[in-house]
């Protein structure tokens, strides 16, 4: 309910898929004329400004299900490429350097002709869809910048959450009876249910408040995003049919503990995890024995556009043994390797395109005056999360 002088308003706001949506049902056409097995689908999410070490010290209840109940596979050596988040998501989404993109574009120009990876599932007749939780703090709209001037997804719902924010009492964070992360939770789920079976989806939900802004705030997403996951177990149609990664562009920035050489080592170290569905370990039965493996190798925002692309071209492979098929990185992409390839062992920053600056091996070792993580810090921070923390430290 909203006061506006003497009257009250009411806003209702309502989640929709709408499969008769033209560029949907052409989607699902093309699946019912196929006849065969639908692709694996995929789901991304981001969260904003988040470090692996973050995500275990805030995120405790949706870690230990993560990893002990659903086998996620943890990459400890994920690197952020800089920041703020252009650094990384340009990388993430186009495969490309940001200083190479912006030499053709404008801080201020649309988004619209930009060849995101969304594009590449779109053209494979996936049903796609981009979530942002916050409008002003959206990736493309942050900063005074235009967005996008058509939806670039199947589902795109920044006008709802639009008029969300436009409507909503000050300092709000519910949608109707549900915490603004659930809502955007059960919104992911209505798609990837409404779809299931029928036609393969891509996905990413990119959530970044309050822990964008504010720093320790990460553990209010704890209960809702447990909850999720929960949800998902519970549909082996939908989680043995999906490749789930759960990821962060950079870690937290905007706080005195990220000038600590333990806060330098988790901004160049942000989240990354992903889980292996059957769907995937059928097709090539050593893939947990190769991402396993490339998960203790250096890798990047580079290699995770590389892998969503090759999955997007997946349908149209034929040739796969039980190391995986005969797919390769496009040439004209200078850095990268897809994830469900077996990456050589020893690869360095450099190889990897992650520059001098951000590589964790270059961090020079801390002065004396900062070996200690400072007290504030520690206050609720579990004893193996600090031993985590040594161990990346080294």
């Amino acid at each position: 309910m909203v006061a506006c002088g003497s009257q009250t308003l009411e806003y209702s706001y309502h989640r929709q898929i709408l499969p008769s949506k033209e560029s949907i049902h052409t989607k699902l056409r093309h699946w019912e004329d196929e006849r065969g097995q639908v692709p694996m689908s995929v789901m991304v999410l981001v969260l904003d400004s988040t470090s692996a070490v973050e995500a275990s010290r805030n995120l405790p209840m949706t870690m230990d299900f993560l990893l002990s109940q659903l086998n996620f596979i943890q990459f400890s050596k994920f690197h952020s490429l800089g920041e703020p988040t252009m650094s990384n998501v340009i990388p993430l989404l186009t495969g490309t350097h940001t200083k190479t993109l912006f030499k053709e574009r404008k801080w201020l120009d649309q988004w619209d002709n930009v060849d995101f990876i969304w594009r590449e599932f779109q053209i494979s007749n996936y049903v796609t869809a981009y979530i942002e939780d916050i409008p002003f703090l959206g990736t493309f709209n942050y900063g005074l910048q235009v967005g996008f001037l058509s939806p670039p997804t199947d589902i795109y719902p920044r006008p709802l959450f639009t008029a969300w924010e436009l409507n909503k009492k000050e300092k709000q964070k519910c949608i109707g009876d549900s915490s603004l992360w659930k809502f955007i939770f059960d919104y992911q789920l209505d798609i990837l249910r409404t779809f299931d079976g029928i036609a393969p989806t891509f996905t990413m939900p990119w959530l970044a408040w309050p822990f964008h802004e504010y720093f320790g705030t990460l553990s209010s997403l704890d209960v809702n995003t447990l909850s999720f996951f929960q949800d998902l177990a519970a549909s082996p149609s939908i989680l043995e049919n999906t490749l789930l990664i759960v990821m962060a562009d950079h870690g937290f920035y905007n706080h005195d503990y990220a000038n600590t050489h333990e806060g330098l080592l988790e901004r160049r170290l942000p989240l990354f995890l992903m889980r292996v569905p059957k769907i995937l370990s059928e097709r090539i039965p050593n893939i947990f024995k190769i991402v396993s493996s490339n998960a203790e190798q250096v890798t990047s925002h580079y290699d995770v556009y590389q892998t969503l692309l090759h999955v997007s071209q997946m349908s149209t492979i034929t040739n796969v043994d039980e190391e995986g098929d005969k797919w390769t990185r496009p040439d004209t992409f200078l850095h990268g390797h897809s994830l469900i390839k077996q990456i050589p062992e020893g690869r360095t920053c450099r190889e990897t395109g992650i520059p001098d600056t951000w590589c964790a091996c270059n961090l020079p070792p801390p002065p004396p005056s900062q070996t200690v993580i400072p007290e504030n810090i520690l206050l609720d921070v579990h004893p193996f999360h600090l031993f985590r923390l040594r161990d990346l430290i080294g």
